[in-house]
């Protein structure tokens, strides 16, 4: 068996220097794909080989015309659909429900740059070049999260699928210079939802198809990108010269923080709030970027939302932006000018503000027509109402003109009183980007949450290269979320407009919902956007709903719910704490000592029941693994919980192994597993 492995030098540090896309047409392979993985210079210009992403999914193809009947259906990839989410059925189900279907069948040169699932049954056949026989035939959902290893199953699986999987979405490119035909072959009853992005080139681009050799051939590159991946901050430097300092920021006032003269490119731009309150900071500084004598700014935004932090601080690492546990963010996205750039803070806190800031300044070559500003947009909407009758298209970004679209970061306030998921999920609805003359997306998505790359509304908090969920406070989705996605290798490229809309579909009806994003792209002066100024009452502190008690609706629906201070053996007097977390805004918490310490929480049954018992509890950084499980009954419905959180207070839901319970008096044990000091909280129980 081959073994790509990754090798570190101490002292040696990878250094990545993409050359632009503005010399003649090169030759498109395997090879020049893997190292857009990690090419962030290249999105500034406007590609030499133009192409168009595209995306092959399981929508539901009811919706097909804005504003018509069906746009806004859901039957996509559950199984069932009254219409099968395929270009076309080849064969009808047979005597073991197997059909074929049509996933794509694309004539002319492209690639395969993003692949997703949330689950899927059945079976995948690849052909490309028209060839009769397939590059793989096997498992769907094998080739949808670990295309490497699928395609040549001699290599190290882990190693590749470490590399090229983030979360439920893989990016290994696989070309071909003349057409990709894929074929699924399943069960259209069951679950079978996908995604398949893919760039359209021009006809005359010369690309290297795909060969299972490839693989082995490029280790070199594959090991760089491991590299990179693994510590994007240490592996991408820049040349130029370091310029950084601090500024203290009077309330209500703008400051220029520098004017650039010059042909110049900005990268590595870095923040950091020193003093005053930090997370009221992180959204009332707004951070603008005027390149070019522009008279809007070209980047303009709350400082937290740029680096997709907010709200507060919260931790991840990608490859175009890091923020760090002490409030550190940086942006690797490159921002190049022709002539100027003026970057201002303006602080409409009610306090000064102190912040220190660094990034590197190197000389660029600017090429008219070709070469492009970093743009960064800011927008929310406040107070609205998300539903799942009532169901609308909110736009992230609408433009004229041409450009490349590289990411978004979504802020959500979800205040549903739903304590499932399957009741208080906010993004059940699709994405849907058109792109220049279309009348139909060019990507019309299966979820908001299977955009970001993860599936099943999870609450689970990921960071990856180019997609994660750094904030989720629960329980489920309840609360502040924050998601992001860059997008590198699957950039899109438009050359007259580009309008994306996420439909906000909730599972309940929920008031006060606010819904904030930022989109990051590419543009020469000449392409105009939809956004606006912020203004004041954008940046008005964000209070969470009061949550007087859990809903039954769902998910919970069939439950009673009992807060734990009304049933602990403890006193809990002064055990409480209070916060927007908590049902009834409270919750109770107990700090263990020792391994062996516990409490139980007293509970009548009434009549006999089979069901699996919850409780709602709060994981914290000075949290640890407890023991839950019911008294005289610990083998059947004993569980170990791991309450550990890395940087803020999160509440989650965890269950007791099922078992049938007979009228009587019961009490959960909540027992500490660790050696020394453990905090542990429950608000509530299920019954």
């Amino acid at each position: 068996m081959k073994r790509l492995s990754v090798i570190f030098f101490v002292g040696i540090l990878i250094i990545i220097s993409c050359s632009n896309e503005t010399s003649t047409s090169k030759i498109i392979s395997t090879e020049t794909l893997l190292n857009e993985l990690i090419s962030l210079d290249r999105l500034n210009y406007m590609p030499d080989n133009q192409y168009k992403t595209v995306q092959f999914s399981s929508y539901d193809r009811r919706s097909t015309v804005p504003g018509r009947p069906g746009w806004f259906e859901n039957s996509d990839g559950f199984g069932g659909e009254p219409v099968p989410g395929f270009l076309e059925t080849i064969s009808e189900s047979d005597s073991t429900g197997t059909g074929e279907y049509l996933v794509c069948d694309i004539r002319g040169p492209g690639a395969i740059v993003r692949t997703w699932t949330a689950m899927i049954n059945g079976d995948i056949d690849v052909y490309l070049d028209n060839e009769n026989e397939p590059l793989y035939s096997g498992d769907a959902e094998e080739f949808l999260w670990n295309t490497a290893w699928a395609l040549d199953n001699d290599n190290d699986s882990i190693f590749l699928e470490s590399v090229f999987r983030q979360n439920d979405a893989c990016y290994f490119p696989v070309p071909f210079s003349k057409g990709c035909r894929i074929v699924w072959r399943g069960d259209i009853s069951q679950l079978h939802f996908y995604q398949i992005q893919v760039r359209l080139y021009e006809s005359n681009t010369v690309i290297r198809t795909f060969r299972k050799a490839d693989i082995g051939n490029a280790s070199d590159i594959i090991e760089k990108v491991a590299g990179v991946f693994s510590d994007p901050g240490s592996a991408i430097r820049n040349n130029g010269s370091e310029v950084s300092g601090e500024i203290v920021v009077p309330a209500g006032k703008t400051v220029i923080v520098d004017t650039i003269s010059g042909t110049k490119q900005i990268s590595q731009l870095a923040y950091r709030i020193k003093s005053g309150d930090i997370n009221t900071g992180l959204r009332k500084i707004i951070l603008s970027i005027f390149f070019d004598d522009s008279s809007v700014p070209q980047v303009n935004s709350p400082i937290g939302d740029f680096f997709g932090a907010a709200p507060g601080i919260n931790p991840y690492s990608s490859l175009p932006f890091t923020v760090d546990e002490n409030g550190l963010m940086m942006c690797r996205f490159p921002m190049p000018f022709e002539k100027r750039a003026l970057i201002t803070i303006d602080n409409r806190a009610d306090e000064d503000m102190h912040l220190e800031y660094s990034y590197y300044l190197a000389d660029y070559e600017w090429i008219e027509s070709i070469s492009m500003h970093f743009r960064a947009k800011w927008r929310i909407d406040r107070n609205l109402t998300a539903s799942n009758i009532d169901v609308q298209d909110i736009p992230y970004l609408v433009t004229k003109g041409k450009g490349r679209f590289v990411g978004v970061a979504a802020f959500i306030k979800n205040p549903s009183n739903v304590p499932s998921s399957w009741g208080n999920w906010w993004g059940e609805g699709d994405e849907k980007i058109f792109v220049d003359d279309d009348i139909s997306p060019s990507v019309f998505g299966t979820g908001s949450e299977d955009y970001f790359n993860y599936s099943w509304s999870s609450s689970a908090l990921f960071d990856h290269m180019y997609c994660g969920q750094p904030r989720n406070d629960g329980p489920a989705n309840r609360g502040f979320v924050t998601n992001y996605r860059y997008q590198v290798i699957d950039d899109i490229v438009f050359n007259s407009g580009l309008a994306f809309f996420m439909e906000l579909y909730h599972h309940g009806i929920v008031h006060d919902f606010d819904y904030g994003r930022i989109c990051y792209y590419y543009a020469p002066p000449e392409t105009i956007d939809d956004n606006m100024r912020i203004s004041d009452a954008d940046l008005d502190k964000q209070s969470m709903t009061p949550w007087n008690a859990p809903e039954k609706y769902l998910g919970s629906d069939g439950y009673e719910f009992i807060e734990a201070e009304d049933i602990v053996s403890l006193y809990p007097a002064d055990r409480l704490f209070y916060d927007y977390l908590w049902s009834g805004g409270r919750a109770f918490f107990n700090n263990f000592g020792s391994q062996g310490d516990s409490f139980e929480l007293r509970f009548s049954i009434t009549e006999a029941v089979e069901k699996s018992i919850r409780l709602t509890m709060a994981h914290t950084p000075m949290s640890g693994k407890v023991k839950i499980y019911i008294r005289g009954l610990v083998e059947q419905t004993a569980v170990e919980v791991d309450l550990k959180s890395a940087y803020r207070m999160l509440s989650r839901n965890h269950s007791l192994k099922r078992v049938e319970l007979q009228p009587g008096n019961y009490s959960v044990i909540v027992e500490n597993l660790e050696d020394g000091p453990n905090r542990v909280g429950v608000d509530f129980i299920w019954l």
